[in-house]
């Protein structure tokens, strides 16, 4: 964020969404891959329909962000969602599975777990695009030029999964680490904070000013959880 105020990008409408969402769309890319390579989906069917849905789902948010911003629930509801499934990819046993013996969920299945999860995701950065811009269409095709640029590397995604089994892990860290700081966010998770004033005044601000940290360490227990779980499994 602040790289891009520097170089005066926010001048650039499309360039900085281009850019600012980069890095969430790398998380979506990580949750749809997880998806598609153990429900066997075809790549070309995975790309056409989650960028076409984030897409839609993104900009709508743009439009609605200052009321989005207000609801209390939703992204601790999108968090707690997203943590849940980073606990099933870590806990789950990782063995060689016949694919065919798989139920195939349904594409709109996958991408509602996408976009479930997206809100927590992405919001923070569309409510920083929503000050700096109020051209629909600009920020729009900024968001679909972005999610084109990360999903083309979704065969090179997969393929890292089915390879090295511990970067599903490192990524399970990352994706908590996010639903962590989305939730805490959420005018709900801050009002159930300030609540606490009663047991003691200093701890609403003692979660908040390390908030951070805590979401940091719970990435890296998730990793170890993870890496453990897959060595037990190996033994």
């Amino acid at each position: 964020m602040e790289i891009l105020q520097f170089f005066s990008l926010e001048e650039e409408p499309i360039l900085y969404t281009f850019l600012l969402f980069l890095f969430n769309n790398v998380i979506n890319l990580l949750i749809i891959t997880s998806f598609a390579r153990k429900y066997t989906f075809k790549p070309r069917e995975v790309l056409i329909y989650s960028v076409l849905m984030l897409t839609i789902s993104r900009t709508f948010y743009f439009v609605m962000a200052p009321k989005l911003a207000e609801t209390h629930g939703l992204q601790l509801i999108s968090g707690i969602f997203l943590l849940i499934f980073v606990i099933h990819m870590i806990t789950k046993q990782r063995k060689k599975v016949d694919h065919s013996d798989l139920p195939r969920i349904p594409v709109i299945v996958m991408l509602f777990i996408a976009f479930a999860t997206d809100y927590s995701i992405c919001f923070e950065n569309i409510r920083i695009t929503a000050q700096l811009s109020n051209n629909f269409l600009e920020v729009a095709f900024g968001l679909l030029l972005s999610l084109i640029g990360v999903f083309i590397l979704f065969r090179i995604f997969t393929e890292l999964f089915m390879r090295i089994s511990f970067f599903a892990y490192i990524a399970s860290g990352l994706l908590a680490e996010v639903s962590i700081m989305g939730m805490h966010r959420d005018p709900l998770f801050q009002k159930g904070l300030q609540s606490l004033q009663v047991v003691s005044e200093n701890i609403p601000g003692f979660i908040n000013r390390h908030i951070s940290i805590l979401a940091i360490d719970v990435a890296i227990l998730i990793m170890i959880i993870g890496i453990v779980n897959q060595l037990k499994h190996r033994s």
